[in-house]
């Protein structure tokens, strides 16, 4: 018997090592657990083009300070890169068969194609903007815009066209308007933290 409470002290002593482990991993999840309490988390799933981005640009609008103004300029090469794809897109989708382009319009849309494709696009400057201001007033692109024939137009296209003049100064600073127009397309998991 002796021998067996010998061999019983040593478990006895483990026993208690696991114990006041497994106490202190739940004393730290019981304070983690309380200081998370206010914390809540938002999941948004949702197909491309369905304003996921959107909705956290608008939650941080609305629940922190504001976007400095190094943000802001930040969204600046954005703003002019959804200008350019959206000019190309109206162009691209008009049907020659129904409308067509002035001639003009038709030399500046061809000039406009010649920019790259993807967000390399170059800053707007007040020239381009203009052409690109005749190119989206041409007849046909109005028509087929107005009637909503042009499926891959994103819908701040006419908020873009609006705004031409403004984005193409030099001096130009993102408003918190634009950057909520603004289009990036996100992949992958993103998480923002508000306070």
């Amino acid at each position: 018997m002796g021998s067996l409470c010998s061999r019983q002290k040593p478990l006895c002593e483990a026993d208690a090592e696991e114990n006041a482990k497994a106490a202190e991993i739940e004393r730290r999840i019981a304070q983690e657990t309380k200081a998370e309490q206010h914390i809540h988390k938002l999941l948004l799933l949702g197909a491309g083009e369905s304003g996921k981005s959107t909705i956290f640009k608008q939650i941080k609008l609305l629940f922190q300070t504001v976007f400095d103004e190094a943000e802001l300029r930040s969204y600046t090469s954005v703003i002019h890169a959804n200008v350019y794809q959206t000019i190309k897109l109206a162009q691209n989708d008009i049907d020659s068969s129904k409308y067509v382009v002035s001639l003009d319009n038709k030399e500046i849309g061809e000039k406009l194609s010649d920019i790259e494709s993807g967000w390399d696009h170059p800053y707007l400057t007040s020239e381009v903007a203009k052409e690109i201001e005749a190119l989206w007033n041409d007849a046909a692109i109005q028509e087929t815009y107005s009637r909503g024939d042009i499926p891959q137009i994103p819908d701040c296209a006419q908020y873009f066209m609006e705004n031409l003049e403004r984005f193409s100064d030099v001096n130009y600073v993102p408003t918190k308007e634009d950057v909520l127009y603004a289009r990036v397309r996100t992949s992958g998991v993103v998480e923002i933290h508000f306070r």
